[in-house]
């Protein structure tokens, strides 16, 4: 599967930081041509939520939700296989959110990853 997902330790809703983290999204959303879909986004606390438009499979997805006192950030692209857009904005937003939140974000192994209140941004 393609998926990445990345901990932003002491985020809470409505904070500087978790407006730091969409800035950084979007970002990264505009130089890989992923638009807003947050309105759409069927994730509860949802941050915000980008998308690959006209894409039917293999799209490259990026969310954000507050999870306890941390921001989760996924990185999806489907199963499958592993699709070039999803590694070129899983590497830019990884080294992003690093240069940003320096030790308070982390990549999760696949062992440790947060599912609880996931089900599908889309």
């Amino acid at each position: 599967m393609n998926w990445q997902q990345y901990r932003i330790s002491g985020i809470q809703a409505g904070s500087a930081d978790a407006q730091r983290i969409e800035v950084a999204v979007m970002d990264v959303a505009d130089r890989y041509g992923l638009k807003d879909a947050t309105r759409t986004s069927l994730v509860s606390n949802t941050l915000i939520f980008v998308t690959e438009p006209d894409v039917k499979q293999f799209h490259t997805d990026v969310g954000v939700r507050i999870y306890a006192d941390s921001a989760i950030v996924d990185v999806m692209a489907g199963f499958g296989p592993r699709v070039p857009r999803f590694v070129q904005v899983s590497n830019a937003l990884g080294k992003s959110l690093a240069a940003e939140f320096g030790e308070r974000c982390v990549v999760l192994p696949a062992t440790e990853r947060v599912r609880d209140g996931l089900a599908s941004y889309r």
